[in-house]
């Protein structure tokens, strides 16, 4: 999905509210560009941001004249001082290489682990089958009182991605993790089913034959603060109030066992207690 000009406005916004501080530090899931068609229209929010940082635009403004009508991201956001990591499994420039598949192991984050006042996933997890491993970085990664920030299919989009998750989800994430919401939109996104950069192969008749004319596609920008420093506790659709305590504790706890160490688990298990509590379960 990458950024737009859009995006860069909306940051000098959170700046400007208090959201986030003139130190800026993000760290983006998946390696990103910023596209645009007009020139004159993108360098207005740079320049904002550049204002409200406190950096000179001029070298980030130079970016703007490439043929391609994008600039990456991390170019960027170096010409304006921020910092700014980001990763993925595509080798591309300043990029560390992830497999968001798999679970990060904990000595290669141990010195970034919540210190990132905005955390973006602008179109990465619906390309990702391990949900749970990503979103738990996600997490890990944004400092207390800083912002975890996704701009993600929601329905429709039938040919982009793997998973467009269900707005179930959405709340459940939210209250599971306590999460504040700051920002929230959907927005109408069309109704055409074949995108050719991810149009491997004609994979709709690949499971049968139907009519997707009248598909609407639409996305979700949602911006949440993390409030605490608990561990990341991945939603279940469970009707948590006909369950037992022990059964809970059991499900959740399994959970957080699988991606946490136990001696991590062990120092933070308040935030399953925390959360049986809440929810009804236990003194």
């Amino acid at each position: 999905m990458g950024y737009n000009f859009s995006h860069i406005s909306k940051i000098c916004d959170l700046i400007e509210n208090g959201f986030v501080s003139k130190k800026l530090s993000i760290f983006d899931l998946g390696s990103q560009d910023l596209h645009y068609k007009d020139r004159a229209h993108v360098l207005e929010p740079v320049r904002s941001l550049a204002k409200q940082l406190g950096t000179d635009s001029r070298d980030a403004e130079d970016r703007f004249n490439e043929p391609s009508g994008k600039v990456p991201v991390h170019k960027l956001m170096a010409d304006l001082g921020v910092r700014y990591v980001t990763t993925d499994i595509e080798p591309r420039p300043d990029t560390v290489i992830t497999d968001l598949n798999q679970p990060t192991p904990v000595p290669a984050i141990k010195d970034i682990v919540s210190s990132f006042d905005i955390v973006t996933n602008f179109g990465t997890t619906e390309h990702i089958i391990n949900q749970m491993y990503a979103f738990q970085l996600i997490h890990d990664l944004a400092r207390v009182g800083g912002l975890i920030w996704c701009h993600v299919p929601l329905l429709g989009m039938m040919n982009h991605g793997f998973v467009n998750l269900t707005p179930k989800f959405w709340a459940a994430w939210i209250a599971h993790n306590k999460y504040e919401v700051i920002h929230s939109q959907i927005s109408y996104a069309g109704m055409s089913v074949a995108e050719n950069p991810n149009h491997f192969y004609d994979s709709l008749n690949q499971i049968g034959e139907y009519d997707l004319s009248n598909i609407i596609n639409a996305t979700l920008n949602i911006i949440v603060r993390k409030r605490n420093d608990n561990l990341f506790v991945p939603p279940m659709d469970i009707p948590l109030p006909a369950l037992s305590s022990a059964d809970v504790e059991r499900i959740y706890g399994g959970s957080l066992q699988s991606l946490y160490p136990d001696a991590e688990v062990e120092k933070r298990t308040i935030t399953l207690r925390d959360f049986l509590k809440r929810r009804g379960f236990g003194s």
